[in-house]
């Protein structure tokens, strides 16, 4: 099931910054693609050393988020009024017994 289309310079996984730090999700590149992979335990402890740094993460990541969980809640959304739609248009179309 795709839950989310992501564009080039988009961000996929922030796992490595809140913990528990576990992945959840997985992904499949549709074309060539070019991937950057960080460690997120070395990335956690700049983070932890240098507060500007992680305070900038936090405010990028957290605004990535929230762009997250409103897309899905849209998503959520347009299943439930598709749902709604298609029951509704079962009744009124119903054949009588």
């Amino acid at each position: 099931v795709t839950i989310q289309t992501l564009a080039a310079g988009e961000v996929f996984g922030w796992e490595w910054l809140i913990p528990p730090h576990q992945w959840y999700l997985n992904a499949k590149a549709m074309e060539d693609t070019i991937v950057y992979l960080f460690d997120g335990a070395c990335l956690r402890n700049k983070c932890e050393f240098n507060k500007e740094l992680g305070f900038v993460m936090m405010r990028q990541f957290a605004q990535i988020i929230t762009k997250r969980l409103h897309s899905a809640r849209r998503q959520i959304l347009d299943l439930v009024t598709l749902q709604q739609a298609s029951s509704q248009y079962e009744k009124v179309n119903a054949v009588p017994e």
